[in-house]
């Protein structure tokens, strides 16, 4: 019993740690701040076990930028669905080197964050996420579980290909939800984000457990919201799921529906849970359609404009 005690006993320490200064500056600042701190803990900390210190600062310092002048353009739909797309190709491209899944967090921290505020807040904003990452890196150093696999780098002409396919649905995407004012409208851009893949198979896999585990997810989210009156207990189940999503290793759709529960209930709460459930559900249905489509089409054009020599059949 030692170890599992330990273990959840250093859960809760690790929690205690990240919540403690993102409470305290919700209060002291405001709550979006406290989101980019947040997202610089829990997106670029990580990248230390995987690409080390350099590429989780370098990377945090890209997303703090990139979110400070994002803020700067949330009433711009054309001039953020630019950004958001140049970002994206920028992540893209980085598969080259076997760095995707560290650049793509710089547009998911983009699409999460942005809003139309002052220059004096977007700066607080970008000042936020690095002051979290920064945090997140010396604080998840400490931890001693085994690095995760690294990314197979891609041929360059595949990570350009790649680059240009995933910045054109991403910033659609983006363009038409900010454009139409939608409430919520950068899950179709992070669930674009989160799914596509190099590869065409990976991608349509992960778009269809992503479609299956939203609806779980969102169905289970509203009826727990409408079960529970206490905003605190919603909270907190929101952050246990959060965490329980990251927890899973091997699932993608159980972990998409743990992670939908997570964001209905933190973001909706009781008042509103069912709508936002519903919100979230259409919006993330509607990215990984995006998703298939692509997957379905890309190779199709592909073949158009560079059809196989005479006598070899196309793949």
């Amino acid at each position: 019993m030692a170890n599992p005690v330990r273990r959840l006993g250093g859960v809760a320490l690790l929690l205690a740690l990240i919540l403690v200064p993102t409470a305290a500056l919700s209060r002291l600042t405001a709550p979006d701040v406290a989101v980019a701190f947040l997202l610089g803990v829990v997106l670029f900390g990580p990248v230390r076990s995987r690409h080390g210190p350099r590429t989780a600062l370098v990377t945090g310092l890209a997303g703090a930028v990139v979110v400070a002048v994002g803020s700067l353009l949330g009433g711009h739909p054309w001039w953020l669905a630019a950004l958001v797309a140049a970002a994206t190709f920028a992540a893209g491209l980085a598969a080259g080197r076997g760095l995707h899944g560290a650049a793509v967090l710089v547009p998911v921290a983009m699409v999460v964050t942005h809003a139309a505020v002052s220059p004096a807040h977007a700066a607080g904003l970008g000042t936020a996420l690095l002051a979290g990452t920064c945090y997140g890196v010396a604080l998840l150093g400490r931890l001693t579980s085994p690095p995760p696999e690294p990314e197979q780098p891609i041929p360059v002409p595949d990570a350009i290909v790649f680059g240009a396919v995933l910045a054109a649905l991403t910033g659609a995407a983006t363009l038409v939800t900010s454009a139409a004012g939608l409430p919520h409208g950068y899950w179709v851009a992070l669930t674009i984000l989160l799914v596509v893949r190099p590869s065409l198979e990976d991608s349509r896999d992960r778009a269809v457990g992503r479609i299956a585990g939203t609806v779980l997810g969102a169905l289970a989210a509203a009826a727990t919201a409408s079960a529970v009156t206490n905003g605190e207990v919603l909270l907190g189940l929101g952050l246990l799921l959060g965490v329980a999503s990251v927890g899973v290793a091997d699932d993608y759709t159980l972990r998409s529906a743990l992670l939908t529960m997570s964001v209905v209930l933190l973001v909706g709460g009781h008042d509103s849970g069912a709508a936002t459930a519903l919100l979230r559900l259409e919006l993330s249905v509607a990215g990984g359609v995006a998703v298939l489509a692509a997957c379905f089409l890309i190779p199709r054009i592909l073949r158009l404009v560079s059809p196989p020599p005479e006598g070899r059949p196309g793949r």
